[in-house]
């Protein structure tokens, strides 16, 4: 069988309607790449195929259990894959960072693997593709801060946003990062926002009641504790400003 063959048997392997993880494991010792190229879908990875058939099954209404893509994960982890990689490289056109498509996927399954990547090296730029994204689209999406619904899902968005900057590897090589969450003007412990679930967040906003433009507060759940601030679209900066004019 030879090396695409390989990969299109794992892509087929992982979407499976009833997915055998020691079929997977096998095709992967066998040479299939989880970043190598998969025919029918372009030049872009079979990561990426799988992930986004996870995020068609989920919102499709097909299942609420997603748990398969985190065990496909770790397998493919094991059986080296790195994201920074790819068979065919990235172009941020035709052939995407899985990265970016995580912004799609807002399960706790999909915090879990995000956790996996960057516990098993996920480089910065990758980390960046997919914060950047889900910024981006959270800000195009407009919500309002007296929406339940729309706070629960921007509360989705700034967990995993402090969970990227939760590890250092990441945060000490991109600088953007530090001035979205505010860094130097915060002082906690960021690696205990890997515990994401260990907080609560609040908005404040400055225009309206816009989530744009929002200043950001996020509270230990135990102590109810203020322990980290920053400003959605909003700079140090720019809020300094506004708070000296006041």
């Amino acid at each position: 069988m030879d090396k695409q063959e390989l990969n299109n048997k794992l892509l087929e392997a992982c979407t499976s309607k009833k997915i055998d993880l020691s079929q997977v494991e096998e095709l992967l010792k066998a040479g299939a790449k989880p970043l190598g190229r998969v025919e029918d879908y372009g030049d872009n990875n079979l990561y990426d195929a799988v992930l986004h058939h996870f995020i068609n099954l989920t919102y499709g209404g097909d299942t609420t259990d997603d748990s398969d893509f985190l065990k496909i994960t770790e397998l493919f982890i094991k059986y080296g894959m790195d994201i920074s990689i790819p068979e065919v490289p990235y172009d941020g056109g035709d052939v995407i960072n899985p990265l970016w498509s995580f912004a799609f996927y807002h399960t706790d399954t999909a915090s879990q693997v995000l956790a996996l990547l960057l516990d098993n090296g996920l480089d910065a730029d990758s980390a960046g593709e997919y914060w950047c994204h889900d910024l981006t689209d959270l800000g195009f999406a407009e919500y309002k801060v007296n929406n339940k619904w729309q706070c629960e899902m921007a509360v989705e968005v700034f967990k995993r946003l402090m969970l990227i900057a939760s590890y250092p590897h990441i945060l000490d090589n991109d600088e953007d990062l530090k001035r979205e969450i505010w860094y130097k003007e915060n002082n906690y412990d960021v690696t205990r926002f890997r515990n994401w679930d260990n907080f609560e967040y609040s908005f404040e906003p400055t225009d309206g009641n816009r989530l744009n433009k929002s200043i950001v507060k996020i509270f230990e759940k135990d102590t109810k504790r203020e322990v980290w601030k920053f400003g959605f679209e909003i700079s140090s900066d720019t809020c300094t400003v506004t708070q000296e004019r006041k």
